[in-house]
């Protein structure tokens, strides 16, 4: 199987950050680590992670 330089698998881990309440949005914290590279960013929210997606749908960084 070939794979296409524009294809990227990552792996999402999203879990509650036990120290502030449920309803707090900041409670939720995000990780999206390529399996490839190993390289790991962070997110306070969800809507930061969908905003990096964005970017990278828009103007994937080429390793």
């Amino acid at each position: 199987m070939t794979m296409s330089k524009d294809y990227q698998v990552h792996m999402l881990r999203i879990w509650q950050n036990a120290s502030t309440p449920s309803q707090d949005k900041s409670a939720i914290r995000v990780t999206l680590e390529n399996t490839k590279t190993a390289v790991r960013v962070s997110f306070s929210d969800i809507e930061s992670l969908a905003n990096y997606l964005q970017q990278q749908v828009e103007s994937p960084v080429v390793t």
